[in-house]
C-alpha cells in the first residue's frame, strides 16, 4: 500500500532533437490548480540543467553541446520532472509527484533517399523478433530479454528489430536504447484505437523506437484504411519524433488486391488505395517482390519495381526459409508442459515413408540451403538502390513446438544451426557487405 497525493503526474515525455532543442510534455491527474513543474536534465557525465514551466504548456529549451543518440554511440540522458504545489502562509513548496525517464537526443527522418538518423543515412539491417522462448514461452526475466537484444546486435549484426507482432518487454526496449538498436513497434492485429494510444504512450520514451506500424498482413479494406489514417494522426500528435508505416505487406493495395480497380503495371495494385496508403506513410513495407529469394535475380530488375512506391522501401519478411525439425531435440521436451507430440508425429510420418534414418541428413541439408538463400536475399537487397532496409523473418526459432515454424538462424535454445556461425552472418549482415 502507498499513500498518494491528491494530484500526480500521469505521463512524462520529452521530444529531443539531435541539435539539442527539446519539448517536455506532461499530463496530470487530480487537483492541480496553482501547481507548477520543475524539470532537470542530467547528462551521462553528471552535469545538470534545470527548467521550470506551467502545466498548460510544454517546457521548451535548448541544451548546448549534446551527444546525440545513435547506433554507434547510444548516449542516454535522464529527465526528472516534479509536480510542485507552491507553499502558502509561510509553508514551503511541496513536491506532489516526481517521474524520471531516460531519453536520447536524436532526429529521425525518412526522405526519398532513405532513412536518416541525425542527418546520416542508415540502412536498417533488421529481423522479426517473436518474444517466445523454449519451455517458458513469454515468461522470461529481464536478464534474458536483455541478452536477446545483445545477440541480435553483436552476434547477428543487426542494427534494427521489428517486434512481431505486438509491443514487447520494457527490458528488451531498454536494452535496445542502450545498445543502439532501432526498433519498429507493431500493433497486434485486431487492436482498437484505445490500445493504439496505449502503445504510443508506452513506447515513446524509448529513443530506439523510431517506427510504429499498424499491423501485420491485414487486408486493406476501406474501413481498415480509415482506422490507419486515424492511427497516423494520433502518432503525429503523441510521438512527433517517430515515423509511421501503415501495414506490413500492404495486402489489398498491393500484392493480390482483392477488391476495387486493379492495375497490372508496373505491379498489380489498386490505384485508389495506393494513393491513400502513400498519403499516410513515412515508409512502406510491401510483401517481398517476386525474385527476392530466387537465385539469379538481379538488383537492376528490382529497382524499377521499388521506385513505384514513391516512399522509402523496407522489405517485408525477407527469407521465409523453414528448416526441417531436428528430432534430436525431442529429449529436451520430455516431461515439460509443451511435451513431445510434434516430434513423435513427425517421427511417425517419416517412419511410414521409410525416411526416418535419413532425417538427420535432411535436417542438415535444409539448414545449409537456408543459409545460402538467406545470404543471397540479404546481399540482393543491400545492392539494390531504393531499399532502405529489411526485416529478416527469424533470428531464433519460436513457438514452433506448436506449429512447426522454424525460420530461425538459431534454434529455440539459441544454438546456431548447421551451416551458420556468427562470423559468417556478420560477413553479409554486418555494417559492411
Amino acid at each position: 500500500l502507498f499513500r498518494s497525493e491528491p494530484a500526480y503526474l500521469r505521463d512524462v515525455f520529452i521530444e529531443a532533437k539531435a541539435e539539442g532543442d527539446f519539448r517536455i510534455y506532461t499530463s496530470t491527474v487530480g487537483e492541480t490548480v496553482g501547481c507548477t513543474l520543475q524539470a532537470e536534465i542530467r547528462s551521462p557525465s553528471g552535469s545538470r540543467a534545470a527548467y521550470s514551466g506551467e502545466l498548460s504548456l510544454p517546457i521548451t529549451g535548448v541544451l548546448n553541446g549534446v551527444h546525440p543518440w545513435s547506433i554507434e554511440h547510444p548516449t542516454l540522458y535522464t529527465l526528472t520532472v516534479q509536480l510542485i504545489r507552491p507553499g502558502s502562509a509561510g509553508l514551503p513548496d511541496r513536491v506532489l509527484d516526481e517521474k524520471t525517464v531516460r531519453f536520447g537526443f536524436r532526429t529521425v527522418q525518412f526522405v526519398a533517399g532513405g532513412l536518416y538518423l541525425n542527418g546520416q543515412r542508415v540502412e536498417l539491417r533488421g529481423l522479426n523478433r517473436h518474444q517466445s522462448f523454449a519451455y517458458q514461452g513469454y515468461a522470461m526475466p529481464d536478464s534474458i530479454q536483455r541478452l536477446d537484444a545483445q545477440i541480435l546486435k553483436k552476434d547477428l549484426g543487426c542494427n534494427a528489430v521489428r517486434t512481431s507482432h505486438y509491443p514487447q518487454s520494457p527490458a528488451f526496449l531498454d536494452a535496445c536504447d542502450e545498445l543502439g538498436m532501432m526498433v519498429q513497434v507493431e500493433a497486434p492485429n485486431g487492436f482498437d484505437n484505445t490500445q493504439w494510444e496505449q502503445i504510443l504512450r508506452r513506447c515513446r520514451r524509448h529513443p530506439s523506437v523510431v517506427l510504429y506500424c499498424g499491423g501485420n498482413e491485414v487486408p486493406l479494406t476501406d474501413s481498415i484504411l480509415d482506422q490507419l489514417e486515424y492511427c497516423r494522426q494520433l502518432q503525429q500528435q503523441l510521438v512527433p519524433d517517430a515515423l509511421f508505416s501503415p501495414m506490413e505487406a500492404l495486402l489489398g493495395a498491393y500484392w493480390l488486391p482483392d477488391e476495387g480497380n486493379v492495375c497490372e503495371k508496373p505491379l498489380p495494385h489498386d490505384p485508389e488505395k495506393m494513393v491513400r496508403v502513400r498519403a499516410m506513410s513515412d515508409v512502406l513495407e510491401p510483401q517481398k517482390h517476386i525474385g527476392i529469394g530466387v537465385a539469379g535475380t538481379r538488383w537492376q530488375d528490382l529497382e524499377p519495381l521499388i521506385s513505384f512506391y514513391e516512399r522509402p522501401y523496407l522489405s517485408h519478411e525477407v527469407g521465409i526459409l523453414d528448416t526441417y525439425i531436428p528430432l534430436d531435440l525431442e529429449k529436451r521436451y520430455e516431461g515439460t508442459r509443451i511435451g513431445t507430440s510434434l516430434f513423435s508425429g513427425a517421427r511417425a510420418l517419416l517412419q511410414e515413408a521409410g525416411l526416418l534414418e535419413s532425417a538427420p541428413l535432411y535436417y542438415r541439408h535444409s539448414c545449409y540451403w537456408s543459409a545460402v538463400l538467406r545470404k543471397l536475399d540479404i546481399e540482393l537487397l543491400r545492392l539494390t538502390r531504393g531499399v532502405s532496409g529489411y526485416d529478416y523473418l527469424g533470428a531464433i526459432d519460436c513457438h514452433w513446438h506448436r506449429c512447426g515454424y522454424t525460420p530461425g538462424i538459431l534454434n529455440e535454445f539459441h544454438e546456431y544451426k548447421p551451416g551458420e556461425d556468427a562470423a559468417q552472418i556478420l560477413r553479409y549482415n554486418g555494417e559492411s557487405l
